[in-house]
C-alpha cells in the first residue's frame, strides 16, 4: 500500500512481512529503515 503528498513531500508506504519464525523479516525492515535518508531536525526556538 502506498500513499503521497506532493505539496508537503510525503510518501507513506505500509509493507507486510509474512514467513516463519527467523526467516529474516525483522533484519530485512531494519535494513530498509536504515537505508531511508532522514530529513534534518527542525528546531524550535523560544
Amino acid at each position: 500500500m502506498c500513499s503521497s503528498t506532493p505539496k508537503k513531500r510525503e510518501l507513506q508506504i505500509k509493507i507486510v512481512y509474512y514467513g516463519p519464525a527467523l526467516s529474516g523479516k525483522t533484519t530485512n525492515i531494519e535494513q530498509v529503515f536504515k537505508s531511508i535518508p532522514r530529513p534534518p531536525q527542525r528546531t524550535s526556538r523560544s
